[in-house]
């Protein structure tokens, strides 16, 4: 009877422990590619445009909106009053459906160091 429950106690571990599920980009990232020198128009707009110049957010089509990033000129004013990079790289409150992912960041982050060429 002993010998029965230490076999079902290790049948039960085994499957216990087969029980984890891991998501294998969390696990191993792959390299994000970040061009040595990224530019308003090559990179950073496309990335703007889906995730901040969207109807509801910074779009032109908003009644109210508080900024419209559609252009090169109204996201560097963003920039200069520092309320881009509070909200989107720091705080990472930007975009509401959560903050960007890693490599876009990244991105964001050399586009602003190469000082935001266009």
């Amino acid at each position: 009877m002993i010998k029965r429950i230490g076999i079902l106690g290790f049948v039960f571990c085994i499957v216990a422990s087969s029980c984890y599920y891991d998501v294998e980009s969390e696990l191993y990232p792959q390299p994000c590619e970040v061009r040595e020198s990224p530019t308003y128009n090559d990179q950073i707009a496309p990335l703007i445009a889906q995730n901040c110049a969207v109807p509801g957010c910074h779009s032109s089509t908003d009644q109210g909106a508080p900024r419209v990033f559609e252009s090169y000129d109204a996201v560097v004013q963003a920039i200069d009053d520092g309320i881009f990079q509070m909200q989107v790289i720091t705080n990472k409150e930007m975009p509401p459906s959560g903050p960007l992912p890693p490599c876009d960041i990244q991105l964001l982050e050399a586009w602003l160091a190469e000082g935001t060429p266009e």
